[in-house]
Formats: structure tokens, C-alpha cells, sequence
């Protein structure tokens, strides 16, 4: 069993995971710091991970898309492979993406709380979006599509890419 990604390392990029997802039918975006960089809300910085999310049900797309990669729910103190997560898979909504041939961690996936198609905040479940106001699409790789999503528990805003 790998140790808990404490530090990431030789994490991807969104350019370099916009690129590998090029394709794959699951919707996602990215989120957390890279999110606010991307979106223009604070000046960039360096970045020791990167976050996106995905509805729930739609991780075993994205395994069968990345084969060779493998994918660990994360809880507290513990670390499961997704497909022996069990219970804890719907406890926990992060799931680590690993690199097995140099064990690199490359991603932190957010397993998001879907209602059809409403997204459903994970910290407060009244707070509720339909997926196309959540989420911006776009055809464009990051950082030049728009609008990217910035949310939190707190607040949750709209904002277009410069």
C-alpha cells in the first residue's frame, strides 16, 4: 500500500491533464488553487498538487481512461484502491491518482455530489447549482477557456478566464 500523497511532487498541470482527458466523456474542472490562478483571482504561484472534480458516478470513466494510473480513496488516516474502497468510497469523496511506475501522486479527483443534474455542495447540501451554472465548458484548453467555476462552502462565483 503507497504512503498517504503527503507531498505531491511531479503533479500534472490543467494544461497537462486537459491534454490526457482530451476526448474522455466525463465532466470536469479544475479546482481548489490552480482554480483561483487559472480564473485570474489571484496572481499565480507555484502549486504542490492539483484538484479537480467530477460528478461521483463518473470515476470509473475516468479510470478507464487513464489505465495506466491507479486511483486510491483517501480517508482520514487511511488509504483504500478504489476498487476495494467499499463503504469508505462513498464516505470519502477524494481519490488520489498514482503513478505506479515512479509513484508520483498527479492528481487530487473530488468525487462531487450530483442531483441529476444539479450540483450538490459536499460541505453544506443546501447549496445547490445547476451543473451549466457550476461548471463552465469550454473547448478550449485552460488557461484560455471560459468561465471557470470557483466555489466554496461560503461563496460561490462565476468568473471568466482573461
Amino acid at each position: 500500500m503507497p504512503r498517504q500523497p503527503d507531498e505531491y511532487g511531479d503533479h500534472w498541470t490543467p494544461q497537462e491533464l486537459a491534454g490526457l482527458l482530451d476526448g474522455v466523456d466525463v465532466r470536469w474542472c479544475v479546482v481548489g488553487g490552480w482554480a483561483l490562478d487559472l480564473a485570474g483571482v489571484r496572481p499565480e504561484r507555484a502549486h504542490d498538487d492539483l484538484e479537480i472534480a467530477i460528478p461521483q458516478f463518473e470515476l470509473d470513466r475516468l479510470r478507464a481512461w487513464l489505465p495506466d494510473y491507479e486511483f486510491f480513496v483517501m480517508g482520514p488516516n487511511c488509504l483504500w484502491p478504489a476498487d476495494a474502497a467499499g463503504g469508505a468510497y462513498f464516505d470519502n469523496p477524494q481519490t488520489f491518482v498514482r503513478d505506479p511506475r515512479t509513484g508520483a501522486w498527479k492528481a487530487d479527483v473530488i468525487r462531487s455530489q450530483y442531483d441529476g443534474e444539479t450540483w450538490v455542495c459536499q460541505m453544506d447540501r443546501s447549496v445547490r447549482r445547476p451543473y451549466d451554472e457550476a461548471v463552465g465548458v469550454s473547448d478550449a484548453n485552460p488557461p484560455d477557456g471560459e468561465p471557470v467555476a470557483c466555489s466554496s462552502a461560503r461563496s460561490f462565483r462565476r468568473v471568466a478566464v482573461s
